[in-house]
């Protein structure tokens, strides 16, 4: 489904900038 993906990516890119890219890649890889 698009629309969920592109919300998806919107969500991700929103966390990038509140918790930077370290922190989201520490909270994905666990």
């Amino acid at each position: 489904m698009i629309i969920a993906k592109v919300l998806l990516s919107h969500v991700f890119s929103k966390l990038l900038m509140v918790f930077g890219p370290r922190k989201v890649a520490y909270i994905y890889t666990q």
